[in-house]
């Protein structure tokens, strides 16, 4: 296997749209790396350079030691699997695996082997004589990732392979892929746009916006101390609380409603940043909320709150209040985010 290094990767499209830019991140051998953020964020740009679908405006590309920016996809030792798993319709399962092994010539007993060999691995064995036509969502997402395999590549990319899953398939299929790569200890890039599948799946997590990487780490770092507001926004279920305001004299007031809360070192126009799970029921908090609706989910509830005109998210454990109650509530401080309101930036 190998690692993958990217040093000052540019992409720019016609009429200077930027794909990505300044790109500088290195993946070591046997990694499982995962690409994420919204839409048009350039996850699959960057996949898609690694994999030389893509030709970089600036930059450089390494797999292993060697420099791959003008070696054509077929000859960088990688192995792709799309969204729409691309099996070709006429082939049975076995001729799909086998395809790109034939077209490099493999001996036949060593395309059997190998084929064969995948198969047991994803436990398809039985589905060798079908066509994708007869195969169910997962099957041919199964497919899609024995092909990959059996060419022993040095880097397996991943471009969203799971979304045209339904939910309880995809949960199924994220933990498949991840035992997968313990099993064959290959260096995974791994694209998604469900920062669940990045948090679950990833032993390392880069997000990205508007072309470029805004942080990179494990799940707990990144949920625990994002740098930013965009990271801090856009990691975790429900999304982390906002609330905008100013700090004068030591003391946070909320632009938007009665919330005041004690903090030093800090001042002038600030966004407050709180997780679900901080936010507490506090007999003696000076905070007024009233409860809007109650998300009811077994094990535990989400509380939608309304302070003034700030909206807030709270989850509880034990058994809630009901709709339209009013509640004291609190903030644990030492889990608040501050930001600076015009840079985005943590403090």
């Amino acid at each position: 296997m190998a690692k993958v290094k990217l040093v000052s990767l540019k992409k720019i499209y016609e009429k200077n749209v930027v794909g990505v830019e300044d790109i500088n991140l290195e993946i070591k051998d046997k990694e499982f790396c995962v690409f994420v953020g919204p839409s048009g964020c350039g996850k699959s740009t960057t996949l898609r350079l690694i994999a030389g679908l893509e030709t970089p405006t600036e930059g450089e590309i390494y797999i292993g030691d060697r420099k791959v920016n003008h070696i054509p996809p077929k000859d960088r030792n990688i192995a792709m699997v799309f969204q729409d798993y691309a099996l070709y319709p006429h082939m049975t399962v076995y001729e799909n695996m086998a395809f790109a092994l034939k077209l490099r010539k493999y001996p036949r007993e060593e395309i059997k082997k190998r084929v064969l060999g995948a198969t047991k691995i994803l436990e398809i064995e039985e589905l060798l004589s079908r066509r994708p036509r007869a195969l169910s969502g997962g099957q041919r997402q199964r497919v899609a990732v024995g092909r990959a395999i059996v060419r022993n590549p040095l880097v397996s990319l991943f471009d969203e392979p799971l979304s045209n899953l339904d939910a309880k398939l995809r949960v199924e299929m994220r933990t498949e892929l991840k035992k997968l790569h313990k099993r064959l200890s290959a260096t995974t890039i791994y694209v998604t746009h469900d920062q669940i599948e990045a948090m679950t799946m990833g032993d390392k997590i880069v997000i990205l916006n508007k072309g470029r990487i805004q942080q990179i780490g494990d799940a707990e770092t990144l949920y625990d101390h994002p740098v930013n507001y965009f990271v801090a926004g856009f990691i975790g279920s429900p999304p982390m609380n906002f609330i905008e305001g100013a700090v004068e004299n030591g003391v946070f007031r909320a632009k938007d409603g009665d919330i005041k809360i004690p903090i030093e070192n800090v001042k002038g126009k600030v966004i407050v940043g709180v997780r679900s799970e901080d936010i507490v029921v506090d007999s003696k908090g000076n905070i007024k909320a009233g409860v809007e609706l109650v998300e009811a989910l077994g094990n535990e509830a989400l509380l939608h709150l309304s302070v003034g005109d700030i909206s807030l998210i709270m989850r509880m454990y034990e058994s809630p209040p009901h709709s339209g109650n009013v509640i004291n509530i609190n903030f644990k401080r030492e889990k608040l985010h501050i930001f600076n309101t015009e840079t985005g930036e943590r403090l």
